[in-house]
């Protein structure tokens, strides 16, 4: 508890006043905290390592000052100690983290290693596939012990001590190996899959709310359009109002009020009985004409029952018959 509480006070000074030298300039704060708890995540799971600040070239020949954990992996009860140190990348989370295992005199590297090259370099698949944020240092230690209790990079592939080894057991763990190797891959496909589904739904919905301000813009220019229409058509009817008013004001009715208490039809003169009785025939054809139209209106929007439909018009058709038969007849 104590190395822990130590480790843990020297992180969090070190990315407080030396950050420069750990990661880039571009980090933010929230970047600064992510390292702080991978590597007490892996600390805790793995007292054996502590982390320090040492000197680090890389392949082109430049040398920075980077944080790493160093520390021996148990791969097996079976297996010796790995001594490997985790150097944490300068665009760390964004690049993976670099591993290398320290070998010595009496435990070389097996050169045929198909995850550690001569020099000690790891580049194990989790390492390969590395995701943010699906990818951290708890679980690539814990993949690197697991990969190295088949693999041992300090031992040819032959198991140590081959009567203490159960052939049925060893088979079982290459086999769980590679399943979990390869449930790791699909699960990486699998988010890159879920990425990409919603890349494409967050581009959906942008076009769908494009759209909506299109139909939304044309939508309030017809409205626009059809309010100034309307306006303009009330400008001229109160015009033309204006103008009946003038008209009316000065032309007054000369007998209106005679013609309020009479019937209607007595505006119209008439020649003599015959036109009358033609005029009325002809406002009541004229009448039951509507009325069918308003019937035929009514049966096919469901308004009336289709026989009582044809009731009224039976009726109505045999009354239309005799004013038509009377208008003929008054024209003779």
């Amino acid at each position: 508890m104590a190395s822990l509480t130590a480790s843990m006070q020297f992180i969090v000074l070190l990315l407080s006043h030396v950050m420069v030298l750990v990661v880039s300039p571009t980090s933010t704060r929230e970047l600064k905290w992510l390292i702080r708890d991978d590597l007490l995540s892996l600390l805790r799971n793995f007292p054996s390592f502590t982390p320090s600040v040492d000197t680090f070239t890389h392949d082109d020949g430049e040398t920075v000052n980077l944080l790493n954990a160093f520390g021996c992996l148990r791969a097996s009860l079976l297996t010796p100690l790995i001594p490997l140190t985790i150097w944490i990348h300068e665009s760390y989370p964004f690049m993976p983290p670099m591993v290398i295992i320290s070998p010595t005199p009496n435990k070389p590297i097996f050169l045929d290693h198909p995850f550690v090259n001569p020099s000690g370099m790891v580049s194990s698949p989790y390492l390969v596939t590395w995701r943010y944020p699906y990818s951290n240092f708890l679980d690539l230690a814990r993949n690197l012990a697991h990969l190295f209790a088949f693999h041992h990079p300090c031992l040819p592939l032959a198991p140590i001590l081959p009567h203490l080894v159960d052939a049925s057991i060893v088979a079982k763990h290459e086999a769980l190996n590679y399943i979990t190797i390869a449930l790791h891959h699909d699960m990486l496909e699998l988010v890159g899959k879920t990425d990409e589904d919603m890349i494409g739904l967050s581009c959906l919905n942008e076009e769908i709310h494009d759209r909506a301000k299109v139909f939304d813009a044309a939508i309030a220019r017809e409205f626009k359009r059809e309010r100034s229409r309307l306006e303009k058509r009330l400008r001229e009817l109160t015009h033309e109002e204006d103008v009946l008013r003038n008209w009316l004001m000065f032309n007054p009715p000369k007998h209106a009020v005679g013609i309020v208490e009479h019937d209607l039809l007595d505006i119209f003169e008439h020649e003599n009985k015959k036109s009358r009785l033609e005029l009325e025939a002809t406002a009541e054809d004229l009448a039951i004409d509507d009325l069918l139209y308003a019937l035929d209106k009514a049966v096919s929007e469901g308004v009336i029952p289709f026989d009582q439909y044809l009731k009224q018009v039976r009726n109505l058709s045999r009354e239309q018959f005799f004013h038509r038969a009377m208008i003929h007849k008054l024209r003779r």
